[in-house]
């Protein structure tokens, strides 16, 4: 048996009525499948999200282009000069005829049949002009913000006060906190034995530093975020002759987007600077 196969869509049961009316009346067979009443998840306010399907079977689709031409063709000899088309100007008709996805096939046909009595140009030259170009949307991406940078700072302030509980905890594994903080916990861990809670004190002081700069960097406040990259390098510094790897890594990962983050927002104040001038 042969299956029915989809010919066209249709935003609302109106249009699809104007070709199902003519499939019945010359008895070609259809199926109409209506998408709203299937179950959807998630809820949208697209027009098209509920469309009706026409489908029909292949060996009949010949057979319906020709029926819809015919009764397009008297649909046009019935048309009353009075038809909302004719009071078109030439520009508009060239649009209809040029974007016929956005109009009916009997506004296309009489369209048509009003341009050749006007005896428009339907070059193609002239229909490529008046064709309108479907806006590209273009994925702006996401630029790095010293609002958004700032974040760094929160997480490698936790990190380090982390790492201290860590130590105390005599756990050994280590997050990539402050090199300057894990210097500290180890010699006053050393220093003072394992119950002491300086190197705890020292640790918490100076990750409240880098909380510090996070906030003047969520605020943007460009000089305090600047002090925070400067004093997170030379953190780096101290994590480079400690050798810790993984703490070299992190560090330039989050000084990369500090700097690119400075940057973009120098950039953003000259532009806003130059367009407040102009």
């Amino acid at each position: 048996m042969e299956e029915f196969k989809e010919y066209l869509r249709f935003p609302d049961i109106q249009k699809a009525s104007e070709f199902t009316l003519v499939l019945e009346k010359h008895n070609i067979p259809f199926q109409l499948d209506d998408t709203s009443m299937r179950f959807k998840v998630i809820a949208t306010n697209d027009p098209w999200d509920k469309q009706f399907i026409l489908k029909l079977k292949e060996s009949d689709i010949e057979r319906a282009e020709a029926t819809f031409d015919k009764e397009l063709d008297v649909e046009l000899k019935n048309t009353s000069p009075e038809h909302y088309l004719y009071s078109f100007s030439d520009k508009d008709i060239l649009d209809v005829i040029a974007n016929q996805n956005d109009w009916t096939k009997s506004e296309v046909k009489l369209s048509l049949k009003i341009a050749a009595d006007r005896k428009m140009d339907l070059s193609a030259q002239s229909i490529k002009r008046a064709k309108k170009i479907p806006e590209a949307k273009v994925d702006v991406p996401k630029i790095s913000t010293i609002e958004n940078a700032s974040a760094w700072f929160w997480v490698i302030g936790v990190f380090s006060i982390v790492n201290t509980i860590f130590l105390i905890k005599d756990i050994n594994f280590r997050l990539p906190g402050l090199a300057i903080s894990e210097l500290f916990d180890t010699v006053f861990h050393k220093l003072a034995g394992e119950n002491n809670n300086i190197g705890f004190v020292f640790s918490l002081l100076i990750a409240s530093l880098m909380f510090v700069f996070a906030r003047f960097g969520k605020k943007n406040n460009k000089l305090g975020f600047l002090i925070g990259v400067i004093f997170y390098s030379l953190d780096g510094i101290l994590a480079i002759i400690s050798k810790s790897y993984g703490n070299i890594f992190i560090h330039f990962l989050v000084l990369w987007t500090a700097v690119t983050a400075l940057i973009n927002s120098n950039k953003e104040s000259e532009s806003n600077r130059q367009s407040g001038i102009e």
